[in-house]
Formats: C-alpha cells, structure tokens, sequence
C-alpha cells in the first residue's frame, strides 16, 4: 500500500510541477528561471499550492529588482567613501540571481 501511496504523491507533485510551470511562462514579464529546482523552491515552499506558489515567484522578482537597484547605487557611492572618509573597500560577488550580480560589500578604515 505504500508503494501505491508514494507513486499517488509522486503523480501529484509532478502534475503541479507542470501546471506551475505553465503560468510561469505564460506571464511574458516575469523573466525568471524554469529550471525544475527553481520552480520546486517555491511550490514546496507553499505545498504545492500552484497560485500561492506563483504569487511568491512574482514577490521574488520583485524584490530582485529593487535589491539590484540598492547594488546599483552603493557601487556608485564606492568611490565618495574611499575618498571622502578614507575607507579601504573589498567588493565580493556572493552569487548570480536572474542574470544580476549580487555584490557584498566589506568597508573598513584604512
């Protein structure tokens, strides 16, 4: 019997991997990863509630936008603080998120 149970889950899950999948792409403005491993990210998030999955991918790409935004503007602002305030900066990439770098930034006094 549990062998028929997991196959029943297993059938569930990857039928809402697909519905998931088909409103991701549908929407031509979101512009974010398909991948399977993206995608489950979210909809285990919300167990497998496909609309409350989706409502959190477009959250996401929201808040992609406005971060990469911040990192725009604090790498502008690097060179006033080296050269107002004397600070020694250390710019690291933490990761690659929808084709944006995202930039740590590390200042201390020199």
């Amino acid at each position: 019997m549990g062998d028929r149970a997991n196959c029943k889950e297993l059938q569930t899950v990857t039928m809402a991997q697909k519905i998931f999948r088909l409103s991701v792409t549908a929407e031509t403005n979101l512009h974010v990863r398909t991948d399977d491993a993206f995608l489950l990210r979210f909809l285990r998030a919300r167990k497998f509630n496909c609309a409350k999955a989706f409502h959190m991918v477009r959250e996401h790409r929201q808040l992609s936008k406005h971060i990469n935004k911040f990192v725009i503007i604090i790498i502008k602002l690097i060179p006033k603080i080296v050269s107002e305030f004397g600070f020694q900066v250390s710019l690291t990439r933490i990761s690659r998120i929808d084709c944006s770098t995202k930039i740590h930034c590390v200042a201390c006094k020199g």
